[in-house]
């Protein structure tokens, strides 16, 4: 029932800020994601980053300081039927602002120890790395806002 909630939650945060059509309008029509928080610097802690696409949800703690761009998933955990349900929204739901963008890196990510949110997107040919900062910033949309909120959300019941 708590899952029902949160997936039903997610997509009304995503379209009550949300004008576009949640399907994605460029030549990538994202079968996989990647995503997760991270944290360096004083509040050094493992970070945590999820893949999820239309069979599997799975877990990677990554033990060191979280190597950005160049990060590689490493499945340690394999997440439950019913966290997957509600994982496989968020593919659904990346906004075009994510989708289309021709940057890597949203704000500032991690620049003041407050660390940040990692996406990775793909349809098995292409993919697309992205560094949100936690914080609210001028160049994230209220649609990547939007998103961003809803995607922690959902983290705040798998993050140990």
């Amino acid at each position: 029932m708590k899952y029902r909630f949160l997936g039903l939650l997610l997509i009304c945060l995503v379209f009550a800020c949300s004008e576009n059509d949640p399907t994605p309008s460029i030549g990538i029509t994202p079968n996989y994601l990647v995503f997760g928080q991270f944290t360096s610097g004083m509040n050094q802690e493992d970070s945590q980053l999820f893949r999820v696409d239309r069979s599997t949800f799975e877990k990677d703690i990554v033990n060191d300081i979280f190597p950005r761009l160049n990060y590689e998933f490493e499945a340690e955990i394999t997440m439950s039927e019913a966290e997957k349900n509600n994982a496989q929204q968020l593919i659904d739901l990346l906004p075009d602002d994510l989708l289309q963008s021709t940057v890597d890196t949203f704000g500032c990510p991690d620049c003041h120890d407050q660390g940040g949110y990692y996406l990775e997107f793909g349809d098995g040919q292409q993919r697309k790395k992205i560094l949100l900062d936690i914080v609210d910033t001028n160049d994230q949309t209220a649609d990547i806002v939007a998103y961003k909120n809803a995607m922690a959300i959902l983290l705040l019941l798998w993050i140990d």
